[in-house]
């Protein structure tokens, strides 16, 4: 990932982001598979680790920045 974001260029944005997604729905598929093994229900693991993730990539990536904020 590191890599990839030096070679594209990726702003500190677009890192923090990347990352935050990554932490949150890391393990979606194995998470999933698991509960639903166990009698769970997938829409029930699934969309709330999603929904999370996406809402947070949303909100970081329309937050003003620092110095903006400071003025």
């Amino acid at each position: 990932m590191i890599a990839m974001s030096r070679e594209q260029s990726l702003g500190q944005r677009e890192r923090l982001a990347l990352a935050v997604f990554l932490s949150l729905a890391h393990a979606v598929v194995e998470d999933t598979a698991v509960f639903v093994v166990l009698g769970g229900s997938a829409a029930g693991v699934l969309g709330p680790r999603l929904a999370l993730a996406v809402i947070l990539c949303l909100w970081l990536a329309r937050r003003p920045r620092a110095s903006q904020a400071a003025r």
